[in-house]
């Protein structure tokens, strides 16, 4: 292979991590933001650690209630397109500073965090509802995780905004077919109630 040849190779390497770089790699990218959609957390709940990056990867660790995930992220081919992924570790991470007995329920914990994207839900279920009409205020927090804690937890991952438009056809398809009773606990949450039928 020719020095030129050699060369122009190295260039359009050089030219699809430096976008890369530019992208992902520059330290000001929040990757609790990047990390949101991948793993169903709001990104003000995530914790970012152990971040590392070299050679056009960037690694690093998200923790959000109570689990950890393994994220990275590499560039593809030439161009500065980045791919993130991330995997929930097998193990939970421990927190020594407070006993078992006290620690918050996980699903509570999680309802807590759902009920921060209650407002950017509540068009979008009322919109899904054919014809119901919005209760006109959100419900109470207290209220909310009564409710969202015996939700089925795939349902809870679609309520979240970044993971609901990051997973949008499995979202649609998950919230169109779930059963009546979860269907109604949800309308009790975000739609005024039907007015009453006159009788015949």
């Amino acid at each position: 292979m020719s020095s030129i040849s050699v060369m122009g190779s190295v260039r359009r390497l050089a030219v699809g991590f430096l976008g890369f770089s530019v992208i992902l790699m520059s330290a000001c990218v929040s990757l609790s933001a990047v990390s949101s959609g991948q793993i169903g957390c709001a990104s003000d709940d995530i914790t970012i650690t152990d971040d590392s990056s070299g050679m056009g990867t960037r690694k690093w660790t998200a923790e959000c209630n109570g689990r950890r995930f393994y994220c990275s992220a590499h560039s593809v081919g030439r161009d500065t397109t980045a791919q993130v992924a991330c995997t929930e570790g097998l193990e939970a991470p421990v927190d020594d500073s407070a006993p078992a007995a006290t620690a918050e329920d996980p699903a509570e914990k999680a309802c807590g965090a759902v009920y921060r994207h209650a407002s950017a839900f509540s068009p979008y279920w009322v919109a899904q509802s054919h014809g119901g009409v919005a209760l006109g205020r959100l419900p109470e927090e207290r209220d909310f995780r009564v409710v969202c804690m015996t939700i089925p937890e795939n349902i809870r991952r679609c309520m979240f905004e970044g993971y609901r438009v990051s997973h949008k056809d499995s979202c649609e398809a998950m919230l169109s077919r779930i059963d009546a009773p979860t269907r109604n606990k949800i309308d009790s949450l975000f739609l005024a109630a039907a007015p009453p039928q006159p009788a015949p």
